[in-house]
């Protein structure tokens, strides 16, 4: 998972994300609704940085490897501890995972992003100045398709067909 994982930094082709996320969604112990990032946002909004650094180290994998706002909320808690080099590296991080999560399609219902959390749907209309207004599942050729509609009158639609597979399996 590491070299896959260094790999897709060095070398940010949509194929290269793609097989990273297979192989994350394959670990076992992965949890797609894991909320194991919450203490770390309770000590961040506490000003318990140093606290809150170890916790979101300790818990952003698997679970959040590849989510862009697990590695925003660390890039946030390093430049509350002043250190700029690790929360530029968080930071780099998260644009790459946002743009393997775009590179997976164009947010439309025939070719709709792949996410590894139904959280990365959030960070994704964050990026995109977007903001929820309500959500549908729809059942698409076999996918499942998270429809999100946005203040802004748009849709974006999201495949989580891999998380309900994963869930189902685990079940």
């Amino acid at each position: 998972m590491d070299q896959l994982f260094v790999g897709y930094l060095q070398d940010p082709a949509p194929e290269n994300f793609l097989a990273l996320r297979t192989a994350l969604m394959e670990t076992v112990g992965f949890d797609p609704y894991s909320r194991d990032l919450s203490q770390a946002e309770h000590l961040f909004l506490a000003d318990r940085f140093q606290e809150a650094e170890q916790e979101l180290r300790q818990k952003i994998r698997p679970n959040h490897l590849l989510s862009p706002g697990a590695h925003l909320k660390l890039a946030l808690v390093y430049q509350r501890l002043g250190r700029a080099a690790e929360m530029e590296r968080e930071r780099a991080i998260a644009i790459r995972c946002l743009e393997g999560i775009l590179s997976t399609g164009d947010g439309t219902l025939e070719r709709p992003y792949q996410v590894t959390r139904t959280s990365d749907e959030y960070d994704v209309l964050a990026a995109s100045d977007l903001t929820w207004s309500s959500q549908t599942l729809r059942q698409v050729g076999g996918r499942r398709i998270d429809v999100v509609k946005t203040r802004e009158g748009r849709e974006i639609c999201f495949d989580v067909t891999d998380i309900f597979l994963l869930l189902k399996r685990r079940l």
